[in-house]
């Protein structure tokens, strides 16, 4: 043990007599490095503080458009209500279309699928700052290290002595670093913009919430209006029904007579056809009779003829014919 102590007592006495300008031209060199690396965060802050700038500027867009789709809505639920009374003094009421509610039903899921984009690129920055803090508050601790190089070291049994120094160093002007490079004004800015998104956020929430208690209403409004409209209906149709019947039976008589009308005009063609022979049978009936009563004179004229001979044929007539002779 008494050779142990011995060795980190010559080594403690070789390490303090190293010369201090090559440890303060070490220091320096470091001091420098992590100068560069706290203002390269500090740009990625500055930038990052730029990015929450126009996501703000997004987000308050984007809740102008929701309001603006919200009175739309607000309009067509107020245009549906006046059709509805309109319908309900009209003859025949029509069955409203399902778009308008599935069109509602759709801004209702992007308007929350866009909320949890919100949501999860907020809870992203909120780490991303959270690194940015963490990684800034270990550079000045740092660099109040590589400023403080005055402060009498810790005493540690086979330690650095460089760090030991840096470690006692950084008790003695960590404030005044911390006052020269850490800006309080841009966490403070950040912060603020974070509750106003978070409160933005709450009341977008709330309207949506809203949105979806006037659609549910309107939807309860819209199946009471339905079974309405759908009893109206039935009764209209069953009233239709029945015109239709009483004209098909009416349809069913016309059509009717009008078979009888066309049975009776066939009838007629037949019989006027009929009536057309009978006057043709008739002329031919004239004309052979004409011809029986020449005929009939004809043989009239011939039977004279002929008994005229018959008698010169007679013998009283044959000699009295010969004596005159």
């Amino acid at each position: 043990v008494r050779e142990l102590e011995l060795i980190v007592k010559r080594r403690n006495r070789s390490e303090s007599q190293i010369p201090l300008s090559h440890r303060s031209e070490r220091s320096d060199n470091k001091v420098l490095e992590l100068e560069k690396e706290l203002k390269s965060r500090q740009e990625a802050l500055t930038i990052l503080h730029s990015q929450l700038k126009n996501m703000q500027q997004k987000y308050e867009e984007h809740v102008g458009d929701i309001e603006e789709r919200l009175k739309a809505a607000q309009l067509e639920n107020h245009s549906l209500k006046t059709n509805k009374i309109e319908n309900s003094h009209g003859p025949l009421r029509k069955k409203p279309a399902p778009k308008e509610d599935a069109h509602l039903l759709a801004t209702i899921r992007g308007l929350k699928q866009e909320l949890t984009g919100k949501d999860k690129e907020i809870l992203k920055l909120h780490k991303e700052l959270d690194d940015a803090k963490k990684t800034n508050k270990r550079l000045q601790k740092e660099r109040e290290k590589q400023l403080n190089p005055n402060m009498p070291p810790k005493t540690a049994r086979g330690g650095n002595l460089i760090k030991d120094i840096d470690k006692a160093s950084s008790e003695s002007v960590g404030s005044l670093s911390s006052a020269k490079n850490y800006n309080p004004l841009l966490y403070n800015e950040f912060q603020e913009t974070m509750v106003l998104l978070r409160s933005e956020n709450q009341m977008l929430q709330n309207e949506v919430k809203k949105l979806e208690e006037d659609l549910i209403t309107m939807h309860g409004k819209r199946v009471h209006d339905l079974n309405a409209l759908q009893a109206d209906h039935d009764l209209e149709i069953a009233r239709l029904m029945n015109e239709q019947a009483a004209r098909q039976s009416q349809t069913s008589g016309i059509a009717e007579l009008q078979g009888q009308v066309y049975t009776q005009q066939v009838v007629i063609n037949h019989l006027k056809q009929q009536l057309k022979q009978a006057e043709e049978l008739k002329q031919e009936t004239a004309m052979l009779r004409a011809e029986r009563s020449h005929l009939e004179d004809a043989l009239i004229d011939l039977k004279k003829n002929l008994d005229s001979l018959k008698s010169l044929q007679s013998p009283v007539h044959t000699k009295n014919y010969f004596y005159n002779f």
